[in-house]
């Protein structure tokens, strides 16, 4: 039900805080004057009907609560605001922005649609909300415990099975970052090659990745699973096999064979825009997922770790690697300022000149658990 009075009929760039929208005003507007909402002087206006579609695509990814108790609802001008600061603080503190929203939507309603009025004070709650927690690691855990359940049975999104064609969509271009040839990554382990004459690190495939029958399960590939994990610096390499003072450990170049294509979960994504991009929800909330998933990568392996906790995570990179990609780019726990790759075809890279390196400082950081 509406809540607000004395409608304003048009709004200028000032009203909003979401900057599609205030580029839109000032691109559709034809004339200036007093906005009837925030009250500025010669200020691009432009009539409140023309902003109709481009809120109904952002309220599409909304719907009213049902069924008692309706407080399980936020009021949607609320909702929105939280999700897209969609106006100015100006305008939401002074309790204007609801009125202008009401505005908005009824200058596109149809009376014989059924549909009621919209209120800006209205309950309503997200359409196909997956995730019940805001934290990484709870998203996460909600996550694991749908897949553990049942590791056999497709990942499931939106009430329907994630697909090539969805994951591509989400992920080319959105998500993903180019490696040109010969870009030099590092790739570094434990120890060194004892000879007759001297020490020597590891070299070629003694650094490369480990056969089948010596691959471990991981966060991203099942025991026998061959794929090949660097980083794109050296001493992020060498901090990644968790060595102490005193250690040697051997540290290889390797170069992209050929263009890479990497997902990239190190740099903020791409956001879609509520007012033009279809199915929002979906995106934010595999956004959110794929946020939960670098968290997971970073973390170190332990020789204590159950391997069936690694389900949850092999099954969403190889459900990543259907999207053509060639490996994923994600936060280094071990060394935060640089970051880790892995490749899902070790073959995708050259392993090029070794150095056996000595660690002179290990530092130890703690918490009581």
């Amino acid at each position: 039900m509406a809540s607000y009075r004395s409608k304003p009929d048009s709004a200028c760039p000032e009203c909003f805080g979401h900057p599609w929208l205030r580029e839109y005003v000032v691109a559709q507007s034809t004339h200036r004057g007093i906005c009837p909402n925030c009250h500025r002087r010669n200020k691009p206006l432009v009539p409140v009907s023309s902003l109709y579609n481009a809120f109904e695509n952002l309220l599409s990814s909304y719907q009213l609560a049902e069924g008692p108790p309706l407080e399980h609802g936020t009021a949607i001008i609320d909702l929105v605001q939280q999700d897209w600061e969609v106006f100015s603080e100006r305008l939401f503190d002074s309790n204007s922005a609801g009125r202008l929203l009401e505005s908005i939507m009824h200058s596109g309603w149809d009376d014989d649609s059924g549909e009621p009025l919209l209120g800006a004070s209205d309950p309503y709650v997200a359409r196909h909300r997956r995730w019940s927690y805001d934290t990484l690691e709870d998203i996460w855990q909600q996550f694991a415990d749908e897949v553990k359940s049942d590791p056999s049975r497709p990942i499931e999104f939106r009430d329907a099975d994630f697909d090539a064609f969805l994951i591509h969509e989400e992920l080319k271009g959105r998500r993903t970052v180019q490696v040109p040839e010969g870009t030099i990554l590092y790739r570094a382990r434990l120890g060194f090659e004892r000879t007759p004459d001297c020490d020597k690190p590891y070299l070629g495939v003694s650094i490369g990745a480990p056969p089948p029958e010596k691959a471990g399960p991981g966060r991203v590939n099942p025991k026998g699973r061959v794929v090949l994990y660097c980083t794109d610096q050296e001493a992020t390499a060498v901090a990644e096999v968790r060595p102490v003072r005193g250690e040697y450990v051997s540290v290889a170049e390797v170069r992209a064979a050929r263009d890479l294509e990497i997902l990239d979960l190190v740099t903020e994504p791409e956001w879609p825009n509520p007012f033009t991009d279809d199915a929002v929800n979906y995106w934010v909330e595999f956004a959110g997922l794929l946020a939960a998933f670098a968290e997971q990568l970073g973390k170190p392996l332990r020789s204590r770790d159950d391997p069936t906790d690694y389900i949850p995570s092999q099954k969403l990179a190889e459900l990543i690697e259907t999207a053509e990609v060639d490996g994923i780019r994600y936060p280094s726990a071990m060394a935060t300022s640089g970051t880790n790759v892995v490749l899902f075809d070790p073959s995708l890279v050259h392993i090029g000149t070794s150095r056996l390196v000595e660690i002179v400082e290990s530092k130890v950081d703690y918490r009581e658990v």
